[in-house]
């Protein structure tokens, strides 16, 4: 019962910040004069980048999944039957789609923009959130207290999606309207700087950094569950 009343409690805390952020994000508020360099200012242009829309995914799995919990009883919510109420193996999926997603813009922002790049203000106003407390909380949540998800290791290819459908509407992206020129180009992230021809490669490398953690937290989620049983 403590670790379904902390995953309620840590899955409230998800969705209350993840909106909080996304307000900080679009309006400003809090970014101060130096909106730092993964951020274009202020406004609804955020949404283009994986940071955001993997936290956004994030937010919603959590609130699906509570609404879920809750409509199952609360902290009483058992098990349910097959075709029962409760957190169906599609809201699972869904909580690790999130969870994984946030965990892949974690690890980018960690090990590739600051310790490799050094890149500074990633951990300035809403950047705090979508690139720190908020990944960590999800990956916590689903590891340790969200006894009521059930998920299988080959879920954890489900659960690179997100990913692969953002990185076809990135390159689609630049396709179909062309590099573009900075601060208006189109690709931020540079993975066509080494040209287009380099996009299958640039693609394998990001699909498994993307399923390699996936299937870590599956393992770890399903460990912990053993650990209860």
């Amino acid at each position: 019962m403590l670790q379904r009343m902390l995953s309620i409690a840590v899955n409230g805390f998800i969705v209350v910040m993840t909106a909080v952020a996304l307000v900080m994000t679009i309006t400003g508020w809090g970014i101060g004069p130096d909106p730092g360099v993964l951020t274009i200012g202020p406004g609804w242009g955020n949404l283009r980048y994986f940071t955001v829309l993997s936290n956004i995914l994030s937010g919603v799995a959590s609130a699906i999944y509570l609404a879920c919990v809750l409509r199952a009883g609360g902290l009483h919510a058992g098990v349910p039957a097959a075709g029962g109420q409760g957190v169906s193996s599609a809201v699972s999926v869904l909580k690790l789609a999130g969870t994984v997603s946030v965990t892949l813009t974690f690890l980018t922002v960690v090990v590739l923009f600051k310790a490799m790049w050094g890149i500074e203000g990633l951990f300035q106003g809403p950047n705090l959130w979508f690139h720190l407390v908020l990944p960590l909380a999800a990956i916590a949540c689903f590891c340790f207290l969200d006894v009521d998800a059930h998920v299988r290791l080959r879920d954890a290819f489900a659960a690179t999606i997100p990913m692969v459908l953002y990185s076809i509407g990135y390159y689609a992206n630049i396709l179909v309207n062309g590099l573009g020129t900075p601060p208006h180009s189109n690709d931020w992230y540079g993975f066509a700087s080494w040209g287009l021809e380099w996009a299958p490669v640039v693609f394998a490398v990001m699909f498994a950094a993307t399923l390699l953690p996936a299937l870590c937290l599956v393992g770890l989620h399903r460990l912990c569950a053993q650990g209860r049983g």
